[in-house]
């Protein structure tokens, strides 16, 4: 049971991985986040999803995540209440089992690519089924390094020197690295 693959990738090596996904079965990714409505932001193909393979924080964990799961699933809103007695909604995957977290992770600045994973907590069908589907492209496509799955950009990137890291702030000991 496949429940997480990490990855260095970039737009690109995102796309063809997705795309084979896509090519299987109807597909949406929905943003995961907490606000004050219970409004979705859906995609219903990698290609459209603005930045994709681009980072928009410091760190791996937070950058956009999205819920990917089959076209015609609902996705809901967890409702939580705050301590003063308002309420936020959450996008996550705590009610919504049948889907995997994608987190794309990719380019931060000219030096920096963060790391990216889909994975998931549920052991439902659908959300297994779609671990394998992701889980067979990215090894398809993509080389392994210790516990990482490069894409064929990344790892172009990473041979011309780029740093591949979980944080920006992470001293350069942990950036991945080839065994010399």
């Amino acid at each position: 049971m496949t429940k997480r693959i990490n990855i260095y990738a970039l737009r690109q090596d995102l796309l063809d991985t997705l795309r084979q996904a896509e090519s299987l079965v109807a597909l949406k990714y929905v943003l995961m986040d907490s606000s004050q409505k219970p409004k979705q932001q859906v995609w219903y193909r990698a290609e459209d999803i603005p930045g994709l393979g681009e980072c928009n924080g410091s760190q791996s964990n937070l950058c956009h995540s999205y819920l990917m799961t089959l076209k015609d699933l609902p996705i809901q809103a967890r409702k939580i209440e705050q301590i003063d007695g308002t309420h936020r909604f959450a996008i996550d995957q705590l009610i919504n089992p049948n889907s995997i977290i994608f987190i794309p992770g990719g380019k931060l600045n000219a030096t920096i690519i963060l790391a990216g994973t889909f994975g998931t907590a549920s052991d439902s069908k659908i959300s297994q089924g779609l671990m394998k589907q992701v889980s067979a492209s990215v090894r398809k496509r993509f080389t392994k390094i210790h516990a990482y799955w490069v894409g064929p950009d990344a790892l172009r990137q990473f041979r011309d020197g780029k740093r591949l890291t979980i944080s920006e702030h992470s001293p350069a000991i942990y950036d991945l690295r080839v065994q010399e």
